[in-house]
């Protein structure tokens, strides 16, 4: 499925990358506000695809209530959507939310994927975004979802499957191949500290939904692709987008300076100034089933 510029507002790359200790950005943090204004309607379609009024359905994962909202307001008021997160300041920002939105048939609590916080078939359809990548065992967290659906009910689990690209190949100045070279530093530092003692090794996302006990799995797949004026209205989070990278281990001081003219909204060199910024971005849902 194709999202062009038009139709969605900048669906943009949602989770911030990590640093070794706590999963975040730390001098960078991702403007929350911008990133969901960025997913909105990326993300109601992605929802809309397996949802209907009435279900019971659980986020796992819910973070600030970002995707609960949409679920919420998704099922009405007959159906139900619980949020669940390991984080209590995360909670706090999904119960805001849902207050804020008046959606009385959301709620959130914190509790562990791996506590078994529900009963088994508790769920017509489970929606999990960015989540089972962090797990020590992916294959281990997608059954304990898969455990809590109703016979016939649907997983839902969004991972990225393609870099993000934004800059061309050829800025001008420093090295060619920028972007894409400080992606490959994250991409290294995330294999050897992230990877590493992961369980199952050497599967897509396919298997390990089948292995877990998926009896289908079928992947669905968002383009999305932003041209002028959607980047330049959107520069808190494109700006974002790249001082990240200030906090990639192995970024060289030659590509640090590149980020320093990039990122230097006086300077001449400062993103938003050039003519043929392009973003690009996959996002994927794998909508699995459970045997009835």
């Amino acid at each position: 499925m194709i999202i062009n510029r038009r139709s969605a507002l900048a669906a943009i790359l949602a989770g911030g990358f990590a640093d070794c200790a706590h999963g975040q950005n730390v001098r960078y943090p991702r403007p929350e506000g911008a990133a969901t204004r960025f997913w909105s309607e990326c993300d109601q379609q992605m929802i809309a695809l397996s949802l209907r009024r009435g279900m019971r359905v659980l986020d796992a994962g819910c973070g600030n209530g970002q995707h609960l909202t949409r679920l919420a307001e998704a099922v009405g008021k007959r159906g139900e959507a619980i949020g669940i997160d390991r984080a209590a300041g995360q909670i706090e920002k999904a119960q805001q939310a849902l207050r804020d939105a008046k959606l009385t048939q959301g709620s959130a609590r914190v509790a562990d994927l791996f506590a078994e916080p529900f009963p088994a078939g508790s769920f017509d359809l489970i929606w999990t975004s960015h989540v089972l990548h962090g797990l020590p065992d992916m294959g281990a967290g997608a059954e304990a979802l898969l455990r809590m659906l109703k016979p016939g009910g649907r997983l839902v689990v969004r991972e990225n499957r393609m870099s993000s690209s934004l800059l061309p190949y050829d800025l001008g100045f420093g090295e060619p191949g920028w972007e894409f070279r400080t992606d490959l530093q994250w991409l290294r530092w995330y294999t050897k500290n992230m990877l590493a003692g992961k369980r199952p090794a050497g599967l897509g996302w396919t298997e390990i939904l089948k292995q877990a006990g998926a009896q289908t799995v079928q992947p669905r797949s968002f383009l999305i692709d932003l041209a002028e004026p959607e980047i330049r209205a959107q520069e808190e989070y494109f700006r974002w987008y790249l001082q990240r990278r200030y906090e990639w281990p192995g970024v060289t001081p030659e590509d640090i300076a590149v980020l320093d003219r990039l990122t230097n909204a006086k300077g001449d060199d400062y993103f938003l100034r050039r003519p043929d910024l392009y973003f690009t971005q996959l996002s994927t849902i794998f909508i699995c089933t459970k045997a009835s």
